[in-house]
């Protein structure tokens, strides 16, 4: 019998084996077959936000959203237009659904 604590002692948590087993980064044969969470956030509220707001903003950063590299090269003008949309003037009840796509 091990006690809880025991037991949380012995887990070994390496974020290097999960990219691994899940295929990308060390494994991937290029490096345009790494993901990023910008790219997946992205392709997630792509049906769950049908604003016009977030629709633009999709519209206005897909061309710097294409692979990781393009999102390294371009991360001041990506992070730009975070702001611009942050920022941009809605009502109350549309406000919730442009900024949570954006913040996560």
């Amino acid at each position: 019998f091990e006690t809880f604590t025991e037991r949380l002692k012995t887990i070994k948590i390496n974020p290097i084996h999960k990219v691994v087993a899940n295929n990308v980064g060390i494994n991937a044969s290029s490096s345009e077959d790494v993901p990023s969470f910008f790219i997946e956030g992205l392709a997630h509220w792509q049906d769950l936000n049908c604003t016009a707001q977030y629709t633009a903003f999709r519209r206005e950063i897909y061309k710097y959203s294409q692979s990781l590299e393009l999102i390294l090269y371009h991360q001041k003008e990506i992070c730009d237009l975070i702001l611009v949309y942050l920022d941009t003037r809605v009502s109350f009840e549309t406000a919730a659904l442009v900024a949570e796509p954006l913040l996560k």
